[in-house]
């Protein structure tokens, strides 16, 4: 992402192509790749966030639910997170609901960072407000929840150690 346009790069073939751009003054402001299939879910300074089909080269929806900036986004097959200032993670199901499956408004400040589970069964939100929660997308409460010193932005699900969760918070 530059500034109001999303690039994709060939490593293989250095070629470099515009995926698409925003309106003048809407801003790019979080991407996430679908790992099985060529989605590409990019959110923007306005809270739109649209899910291209890169290899077909067309913007298949616009998702439109949040109120502001959408900084983080996490895809798990067909189920996408995404995470505003507007302090909601919302999770969609891209393959059918036009509408949140779930909302989750446990943040009292902007979502900046959020995470699946390698598995699928979990994934972890953090925040401006110094929060970290997990969830499972089949309940409404978090599972768990740990206050840090600053904001959490960085969060890491282990590939070889099922449960085992790295965060980190700072300025």
């Amino acid at each position: 992402g530059l500034g109001s346009a999303c690039y994709i790069w060939s490593f293989n073939s250095n070629a470099v192509e515009k995926v698409t751009e925003f309106n003048e003054g809407t801003m790019l402001t979080s991407l996430t790749w679908e790992a099985k299939t060529d989605l590409l879910a990019i959110g923007s300074v306005n809270g739109d966030v649209e899910l291209h089909d890169v290899v077909k080269k067309k913007c298949l929806r616009k998702i439109d639910f949040h109120t502001e900036r959408v900084g983080t986004l996490s895809f798990m097959d067909n189920l996408l997170l995404s995470g505003s200032r507007d302090q909601q993670v919302l999770l969609f199901d891209v393959r059918s609901a036009k509408k949140p499956v779930k909302t989750y408004k446990d943040h009292t400040q902007e979502v900046c960072g959020l995470k699946w589970s390698p598995d699928g069964l979990y994934f972890a939100s953090g925040g401006n407000d110094n929060m970290m929660y997990v969830y499972s997308p089949k309940t409404d409460l978090p599972l768990m929840k740990k206050q840090h010193k600053a904001a959490v932005r960085a969060i890491a699900w282990s590939e070889r150690q099922y449960g085992v969760l790295a965060s980190g918070a700072g300025t």
